[in-house]
């Protein structure tokens, strides 16, 4: 009796939670309002990203432009050689 009364228990408490939970589409529209709102991001025409690889005790530093086209360059400095 003491073991399905605290099954019973576990049980509401785990629907209970699910009850409160976000949905997708509230988290993905407080992402937006937190980050300067959807119109602010609808401004940005591409993102570059910078990063150092360590290859054999050489530090390679890589850029990467992606546009929102799709177009998408990298480069990277090897040696003093882009």
């Amino acid at each position: 009796m003491k073991m399905l009364s605290r099954v019973l228990v576990l049980v509401t408490l785990i629907c209970s939670y699910t009850i409160n939970a976000q949905t997708v589409d509230e988290i993905i529209d407080n992402y937006f309002e937190n980050t300067g709102g959807v119109e602010n991001w609808e401004k940005i025409e591409g993102v570059k990203m910078n990063a150092k690889v360590n290859q054999g005790g050489m530090e390679i530093p890589i850029e990467i432009v992606q546009l929102k086209s799709g177009k998408m360059m990298t480069t990277i400095n090897f040696q003093g050689q882009s």
